[in-house]
């Protein structure tokens, strides 16, 4: 009976050592550009960092999380917003590090997502900001999106970092006539070491949204297709039964000012 007490007070003690030397260290909190803090399921990128920009890591009811890019922007997973880029939050209240993506301009403050928009009609890596979804390409930017962090970890909402991670080649090649993107090889970054399922995790989960977004980009470009059919089909019936108003020839799709999910890929796509 002595030894088993003495046991239980030498094992609480120990507890309390290790509680001592390895305190639990609650994730940063993230922020968003006007201040605001964030929701829990924002969780930082790069943890390690000072600062570091924050992605929905740590989504409830097994919605699937964000993946980071390593310039900080956050790939979208969640229907029907999957294959988006957004700009979220950051663990620097005051958005003045430079670990916080400067990225859009300090007018657009919102306690939300920013929209990061391509504009491939504008050329290649075009970009805009948009608070809203809504057409920016007015004022568009030069902009290298990086590469996309995959976690190979079993459990999903932990953040990435250098020793869980393969790094996806991530870009896009705008094409003014279609709107299509390229995409190429999904590889591992040669300065990280993976093995074992870890890698197959990975690299089978960037073969899997790369598969995903040459699926989306086909539906596009078919429904593209059948709408500029039916218009050109309401304009012919309108001409036999109105006369030709105006010269026949290709009609253009109006102006969709909706957001084009664009998704990720390598050679140059998030």
């Amino acid at each position: 009976m002595l030894l088993a007490g003495m046991f239980r007070q030498k094992t609480s003690f120990l507890l309390l050592v290790q509680a001592a030397r390895f305190p639990l260290v609650p994730a940063a909190q993230c922020y968003w550009n006007d201040g605001v803090a964030a929701i829990n399921e924002y969780q930082p990128c790069f943890p390690d960092q000072a600062h570091s920009a924050c992605c929905g890591l740590n989504k409830l009811n097994d919605q699937p999380n964000d993946m980071c890019t390593t310039s900080g922007l956050c790939y979208v997973q969640v229907k029907p917003y999957t294959g988006h880029l957004m700009l979220n939050p950051c663990t620097d209240q005051s958005w003045g590090s430079s670990d916080c993506p400067q990225i859009c301009p300090n007018s657009l403050k919102t306690d939300s997502g920013i929209w990061i928009l391509p504009c491939p009609s504008n050329g290649k890596d075009r970009w805009c900001c948009s608070g809203d979804g809504s057409d920016c390409c007015a004022n568009d930017f030069k902009l290298d999106i990086g590469k996309l962090l995959l976690p190979t970890s079993s459990n999903s909402s932990t953040s990435p970092s250098e020793n869980t991670t393969i790094v996806a080649t991530m870009t896009i090649t705008a094409n003014a006539n279609s709107q299509a993107t390229s995409f190429g090889e999904c590889s591992a970054n040669s300065k990280i070491t993976a093995v074992g399922a870890g890698v197959g995790a990975g690299l089978g989960a960037c073969l899997v949204t790369t598969a995903a977004a040459l699926w989306f980009q086909r539906r596009l470009h078919r429904k593209r297709l059948q709408e500029l059919k039916e218009l050109r089909g309401e304009y012919t019936n309108f001409v036999h039964q109105n006369g030709p108003t105006v010269a026949e020839g290709p009609v253009e799709l109006p102006l969709n000012n909706k957001p084009l999910v664009y998704e990720l890929g390598g050679g140059h796509l998030r």
